[in-house]
């Protein structure tokens, strides 16, 4: 079955703060400075008009637009998802599917 994803929210100025989770945004230009699609990071400041820095998982730092030009490089992420780590698809995405390949190895998809 699919999972629905509630639509994330763009981010302005006003409503980013420290310690907030955000991901891409709809004007994201960054390549994978973030770690790429579907990675979450922490804001740790505001320093500037319609600008706010960002920490991601390795630790990169960088600032994005959240408003500036009427550009907003992040959204608000969706909350943390705990996945089981029990089972055959123990580490993996919950929506994600196996299977066995012609060449007798394991495939992985999510279909969400």
């Amino acid at each position: 079955h699919q999972q629905q994803h509630q639509r994330n929210t763009v981010l302005a100025q006003w409503q980013v703060r420290p310690g907030l989770r955000v991901e891409r945004g709809p004007d994201w230009r960054w390549g994978n400075q973030d770690g790429g699609f579907g990675s979450v990071g922490i804001v740790i400041g505001t320093e500037r008009s319609g600008w706010c820095t960002v920490q991601w998982p390795s630790g990169t730092t960088n600032g994005y637009r959240v408003g500036d030009g009427g550009k907003f490089d992040l959204q608000q992420a969706g909350p943390k998802r705990a996945w089981p780590a029990s089972g055959s698809n123990q580490g993996r995405h919950p929506g994600a599917q196996t299977a066995q390949s012609s060449r007798g190895g394991t495939g992985c998809w999510c279909i969400d």
